[in-house]
């Protein structure tokens, strides 16, 4: 029995549609390179950058949808707009901060049912933050810190069937220590790291859904041990 085709939808802002790296290494085509099993698999990257999450509820419900019910692989990383530039001035005004995050919540739980309900089967990795400022700033252990609470709380909201969260803060740590290519966006290897990161989590079923283990590459055994490098 021959595997159903992958149908991958890649959701987000600027880091999803692969800002600062060349066409074709953002982690979605990455991913996508090394699950494709057939000539029918597809990807489609909806990432918009500047998206925030309130955008993207918007154009779930009323573009994405049919699209969307096709699907049996999504990716989600949003968020990452309605909190940059108050992860910046939290130091100063924290309270800016803990509004951002209480509006974030009810709009990641209404995306999340949106996601569902148009594709109630799919498997759905939703990405969480990573600290891009430098270890030298001021307010980098309040931001580590707070980065830390925030990618607990989000991945408990997100839990259920079918859901994985990927803890950037983890795959990326201290990014701005060579995984950026402009002080915000992942370089050429840190979308690889990211990549590898999902494709460990999706490989987790890859026998129950292709039948084998023949799309694992040995580059792509985790996210540890592996040294940043020059987007060039």
């Amino acid at each position: 029995m021959n595997a159903k085709p992958l149908y991958y939808i890649a959701l987000g802002d600027s880091i999803t549609a692969g800002k600062g790296v060349p066409e074709g290494a953002a982690y979605p085509n990455v991913l996508f390179r090394h699950l494709r099993h057939s000539p029918d698999c597809r990807l489609e990257n909806l990432a918009i950058s500047g998206l925030t999450s309130g955008e993207l509820l918007t154009l779930v419900r009323n573009r994405f949808a049919q699209r969307l019910a096709s699907a049996n692989c999504i990716t989600l990383s949003i968020g990452g707009n309605d909190l940059l530039r108050r992860l910046i001035t939290g130091h100063r005004n924290p309270y800016s901060y803990v509004r951002a995050v209480q509006q974030l919540w009810p709009t990641t739980a209404a995306l999340m049912a949106e996601i569902r309900r148009h594709a109630p089967s799919a498997r759905v990795f939703v990405l969480g933050f990573y600290n891009p400022y430098p270890a030298s700033w001021r307010g980098f252990r309040t931001t580590e810190w707070l980065i830390r609470r925030l990618n607990r709380e989000y991945a408990a909201r997100v839990a259920g069937p079918c859901v994985e969260f990927i803890n950037l803060q983890e795959i990326l740590p201290r990014a701005s220590q060579g995984w950026l290519c402009d002080g915000v966006h992942p370089t050429v290897a840190g979308h690889r790291r990211i990549a590898g990161a999902l494709f460990d989590a999706y490989r987790k079923t890859l026998p129950k859904e292709l039948g084998s283990g023949r799309l694992i590459p040995s580059a792509y055994r985790g996210p540890r041990g592996v040294k940043p490098k020059s987007a060039s």
